[in-house]
């Protein structure tokens, strides 16, 4: 499940403004994605980051990657 999210962010715009309206949405499924954002590797990280909604970015802070 997490694998095809990830594609349909990579390499679709309105898949990535689904995700994005959907942790905006609801709580669970943000919390869900950063787990995951903390226990990927810094190239999925990158994507999956994309999909972080303001509020949220606002709220938890704006991490830089280190590469």
């Amino acid at each position: 499940m997490t694998f095809a999210t990830f594609l349909l962010i990579a390499y679709s715009r309105r898949g990535r403004a689904l995700v994005r309206g959907a942790r905006r949405r609801f709580a669970l499924i943000d919390r869900q994605m950063r787990w995951f954002e903390g226990k990927s590797k810094a190239k999925m990280v990158r994507v999956l980051k994309t999909t972080q909604p303001l509020e949220s970015r606002l709220r938890y802070g704006i991490k830089k990657l280190d590469l």
